[in-house]
């Protein structure tokens, strides 16, 4: 008898120590986009930096990343293993010489051994140790080359403790300003509780996000929905609850302001563009300043490329998901300063086969003018040799705008024609006065008497109004107006300005005429005027010209061909006219001290 009670005792411990495996093999591509795949019953998700290419080889299995577009870092997380992990084996290997490792940890515990070198052939290899909670495959290389994942496989044991999980591990959400958002799911699941899990908000902008659902120890789902009360990032922490246990999911969302849907800032426009890129870096892509790439739909971007020490930007749908569309955004540029006429851009194109590229002039608000499309035919593989330079007319285009470089694909169809942007040009208008006159003719007059002048002035390409001002030692004695010229868009329209002399006393007068605008050269014009002094009465000034009343008229004895000018006793030309016969007879209706001037006499009478 007591024989048998050992037999039992011993058959129980082995039951106790008895370890689950958990196992998988990848037949099949899986990943498509950085994401969360299901891998028999197991929630994993994959993460990387850089590495935007997913493919499948049979042997090697699921490919992440490739030479082109290689992933630096890679990780694959789960929390769905439930107990204490003894044994992880994970079959795996790189691309043709590749220089790279491959580590695991559980639960923050390194299993050993710490890392091990991994090579461009399918390799299973070990890691022990023993620890329970998240498990972190992570691989990193110093190459370019492909990684690939071919199977796992889990030694753990079943543990009768109280866990609890979610899944997945983040949400993104992105919606317009007090409007809410599609809810996305959170999958909660409860071993061995007591008691249902509870849920929370918290963080700064925890009032923006909300969560609904009801869980049971065996968990459920939870709808989390995004509400924005303000434009920008909003950040946000859902906590799931059971006993002392505790899971998070980071929230995170951006409020988008439909009169600025791209959150695009127009406050310091450019008056000038030429973008080689070259600011930009490839890995990992980071446009240059200003410049901004948008997800419409689907997993690719935008990215930076570097090929023969030259930067562009690259956008292909081959290896993303579905359709796919993003814009390639510029800086905001003040279309009222550049060369609208005589807008550039080079493309290129590779592997054509259908996807679209075009170009579109785009107001803040997202509204958009098509101004160039390219359907790229060729080549079918590879990559044409050259760059092709397409010019822009955009004089129909003013104000402060945006150039948009627009991607539509398809990795159904396909369409997934790549496309290459470089050295984007907008050159600056010349900033220039213009000055129909070349010189100002002189003026004479009586003292406190005026004679006047006209000059045409106006401007383009400039940021501020065109100011007149007159100096010198007699600049007293003339004036200008207007003295200001207003600016209209990045122009000042041709206007008649009025050079006024009004001689103070007798003799020569002199002075300077200054035009001026910000960023243009000053331009100057000499002024000169006589003046005499006529003295009272209907004396004449000189004797070459009879000057008298008769009858209420004006009698004027002047050659013929002379030029006759009468003024009021303010300074108000009144007659201008050339004499016709030597005898002028002139009816005004004006009355009082009058000024005439035949010529170069210059007569006073009084009406």
């Amino acid at each position: 008898m007591k024989m048998v009670i050992l037999v039992i005792l011993f058959l129980t411990g082995n039951n106790v120590m008895q370890a689950d495996t958990y196992s998988h093999t990848i037949t099949a591509k899986t990943w498509s986009a950085y994401d969360t795949q299901t891998l028999t019953g197991v929630s994993w998700t994959a993460s990387a930096t850089g590495g935007s290419y997913w493919g499948y080889d049979a042997t090697k299995g699921q490919q992440f990343g490739s030479s082109g577009s290689p992933a630096t870092a890679l990780s694959l997380t789960t929390n769905g293993i439930s107990g204490t992990v003894t044994s992880i084996k994970v079959s795996t290997s790189g691309g043709s010489s590749v220089v790279g490792a491959v580590s695991i940890s559980v639960g923050g515990t390194a299993f050993t051994p710490a890392s091990t070198t991994i090579s461009a052939t399918n390799t299973e290899y070990t890691f022990t140790g023993s620890s329970s909670g998240q498990i972190v495959i992570s691989w990193s290389q110093t190459s370019s080359k492909a990684l690939y994942l071919k199977a796992l496989n889990i030694t753990y044991s079943a543990s009768n403790n109280p866990t609890i999980a979610a899944s997945p591990a983040s949400l993104s959400f992105s919606s317009n300003l007090n409007v809410t958002s599609a809810s996305q799911a959170v999958t909660v699941t409860g071993t061995n509780l007591t008691s249902a899990p509870t849920y929370s908000i918290t963080g700064t902008d925890a009032a923006q996000f909300s969560a609904t659902g009801s869980l049971t120890t065996a968990g459920g789902n939870l709808d989390v929905t995004f509400t924005p009360t303000s434009v920008g990032a909003k950040t946000a922490t859902l906590e799931i609850k059971s006993g002392t246990l505790t899971k998070t999911v980071a929230l995170s969302g951006t409020g988008i302001d439909l009169t600025n849907p791209y959150n695009l800032d127009d406050s310091s426009p450019l008056t000038s563009l030429n973008e080689t890129f070259g600011d930009g870096t490839a890995i990992p892509t980071t446009l240059p300043s200003g410049w901004k790439s948008v997800l419409v739909q689907g997993s690719k971007n935008w990215e930076m490329k570097l090929f023969s020490s030259n930067n562009y930007a690259q956008m292909t749908a081959y290896g993303g998901s579905g359709v796919c569309q993003t814009l390639l955004i510029s800086p905001a540029i003040n279309f009222d300063v550049i060369q609208k006429n005589n807008v550039k851009f080079d493309w290129l194109a590779g592997f054509a086969n259908g996807a679209t590229l075009k170009v579109y002039v785009m107001q803040k608000d997202g509204t958009k003018t098509e101004v160039k499309a390219i359907n790229a035919t060729k080549p079918a593989s590879g990559y044409e040799t050259a760059f092709t330079t397409e010019t822009l007319d955009l004089s129909a285009y003013s104000g402060v705008k945006f150039l948009v470089f627009e991607y539509n694909g398809n990795t159904t169809t396909p369409a997934t024609t790549t496309y290459q942007i470089d050295n984007v040009v907008a050159s600056k208008v010349q900033a220039t006065i213009t000055i129909t006159e070349t010189t100002i003719p002189a003026m004479s007059a009586e003292v406190n008497a005026t004679d006047t002048k006209t000059i045409n002035v106006g401007g383009s390409g400039l940021s501020e109004n065109i100011n007149l001002n007159i100096t010198g030692a007699d600049a007293a004695m003339f004036g200008v107006s207007p003295a200001t010229l207003t600016l209209e868009g990045n122009a000042v329209p041709d206007q008649f300005v009025t050079i006024t002399y009004k001689p103070t006393a007798a003799g020569s007068h002199n002075a300077i005429l200054e035009i001026t605008s910000i960023g243009v050269d000053t331009k100057t014009m000499a002024l000169t005027g006589s003046a005499t002094d006529v003295g009272t009465g209907n004396a004449k000034v000189q004797q070459t010209a009879k000057v008298w009343v008769a009858n209420g008229k004006i009698m004027v004895e002047a050659a013929a061909g002379e030029a006759i000018e009468i003024y009021n006793a303010i300074g108000q030309k009144l007659v201008s006219r050339i004499a016709s016969e030597s005898l002028n007879e002139i009816d005004l209706y004006s009355k009082g001290v009058h000024l005439v001037k035949v010529s170069n006499c210059v007569a006073r009478v009084l009406l």
